[in-house]
């Protein structure tokens, strides 16, 4: 601070321009990208995302998202759009892992997963619904869930 650093240097002695002096440790904006509008999360119990939280952010004008994060387990995604009312959401879950999935839907309306009610979709459990979302838990997989919103 005493040499005006707003962000840790990428060396350690002060220098005149020699080496770079922003170094954002830890200041990226990307991790924000997967972990809100996508919802890709770690469960808090989790050990190297075998626990996954897919909880996506659908906000204001913002009609898609695609993101993934490359796990010890394999590539996990969450790719979601909307229109004309409708909210689908395409999931991927590594082997050896699981996940619970809060899908964006209206109360009491329908949810699907490959067009088919998720009471009789495989791999997929209603855990609960909630205000504004459908509760899901899925094994590994790709699903395609698709409700209301």
């Amino acid at each position: 601070l005493e040499n005006g650093a707003t962000t840790l240097w990428e060396h350690w002695e002060f220098s005149d321009n020699t080496f770079s002096h922003n170094h954002p440790m830890f200041g990226s904006v990307s991790e924000w990208f997967y972990k809100v509008p996508a919802g890709i999360n770690p469960a808090p119990d989790a050990v190297g995302f075998d626990k996954i939280i897919i909880r996506p952010q659908p906000v204001s004008d913002l009609k898609w998202v695609k993101a993934s994060y490359d796990s010890v387990h394999g590539k996990v995604v969450s790719d979601w759009g909307r229109e004309a009312g409708n909210f689908k959401l395409r999931v991927r879950v590594p082997v050896g892992a699981a996940a619970t999935v809060f899908l964006p839907a209206k109360d009491g309306t329908p949810v699907t997963e490959g067009g088919k009610p998720v009471e009789r979709a495989a791999g997929v459990q209603l855990l609960r619904t909630e205000p504004g979302h459908a509760v899901l838990a899925v094994g590994p997989g790709d699903y395609e869930f698709g409700s209301e919103f």
